[in-house]
């Protein structure tokens, strides 16, 4: 019984993570029109590189990391690395949405857009998974905050079983739906063609505001 309390409250309240608008499932849309579904796939594959030692160093050294983030400083540096990684990924994803409008290329490729010594790292889905996972501070804040419920009551099975636990019951979540908006992301563009350019220049808009409000967001709390 408590294992299965414990599974239910990890997926419910990995939702409000995994499944919330932010960076990540902006990015994977944005992705999805380069890559289709499979780009989304990476973007998590990327994510999880990063949450998984994340995770298990947090059910080893709750107290410790806990306090790393609380400082000022920390957090600060992290938002602002990853505020630039953010808006010049958005903007990538901008000139994609110019060149579908102008030209209707149902192939989109950012190598053609940076060139390819550039775009062969940029349009590496992983890589975008990666670092939009370990240099978000409130991705890191998440799991010591809301996620640090799960973690106090996975530890009671142990420390290898509830690793085992909270990322089996966790981490499903992010597959699917990165993978599902990458995939909407290549239908649009196979459906809505070169209108489906202004949609992807409004996502990387929306994109680029978040990082923005990542540093923003520090100073109002």
């Amino acid at each position: 019984m408590l294992l299965v309390n414990l599974v239910i409250t990890i997926i419910v309240l990995s939702v409000s993570g995994a499944c919330a608008p932010g960076p990540l499932t902006f990015a994977a849309l944005i992705v999805g029109s380069w890559h289709g579904a499979k780009g989304g796939f990476k973007v998590a594959v990327g994510h999880m590189m990063f949450e998984a030692p994340y995770v298990f160093s947090l059910l080893l050294l709750f107290n410790s990391i806990r306090s790393i983030f609380e400082i000022f400083t920390v957090r600060l540096v992290l938002a602002l690395i990853a505020c630039f990684f953010i808006i010049y990924f958005s903007y990538l994803g901008y000139l994609s949405g110019v060149k579908i409008v102008k030209e209707g290329h149902n192939n989109v490729r950012v190598e053609d857009i940076v060139g390819e010594r550039v775009g062969k790292y940029l349009a590496k889905p992983i890589i975008v998974g990666l670092l939009l996972t370990g240099l978000n501070p409130w991705f890191l804040i998440w799991w010591i905050t809301v996620g640090g419920i799960i973690l106090v009551k996975a530890l009671s099975l142990g420390l290898i079983e509830a690793f085992i636990v909270v990322m089996g019951a966790h981490v499903w979540l992010d597959y699917v739906w990165l993978t599902l908006m990458a995939y909407l992301s290549s239908k649009g563009l196979k459906v809505l063609g070169r209108r489906y350019g202004y949609i992807l220049q409004a996502l990387s808009i929306i994109l680029a505001v978040f990082g923005v409000l990542l540093v923003v967001k520090l100073f109002l709390t």
